[in-house]
């Protein structure tokens, strides 16, 4: 089983962009989770479909989110050789509420 349940805080504002080969919304965004008083961690969160339009549309900078999704990893080729990046792919969210 592969799935993923956190609550963080987003660390920038959501930008939707669509995919090139499907036109489908997509949206790449982090959130931080407080994982004790002295540790923050941050997760790279990917959405798709409506699930990217409602974050694109509800979600801004510091406002708190829920979601569900599963863990991936992709590699890519650079000048220097091959990065790894590991994200979660959101099936859907949970809107809680603002920092305000």
């Amino acid at each position: 089983m592969n799935s993923i349940n956190l609550i963080g805080r987003l660390t920038a504002d959501p930008e939707l962009k669509y995919t090139s080969k499907d036109k489908k919304a997509a949206v790449n965004f982090s959130v931080a989770y407080n994982a004790s008083e002295e540790h923050v961690d941050f997760f790279n969160i990917v959405a798709y479909d409506k699930t990217a339009e409602t974050i694109c549309k509800y979600v801004k900078k510091g406002n708190q989110i829920g979601i569900t999704g599963r863990l991936t990893t992709r590699t890519y080729e650079v000048e220097s050789g091959k990065r790894t990046v590991t994200e979660i792919i959101a099936n859907s969210i949970t809107l809680i509420g603002s920092k305000d």
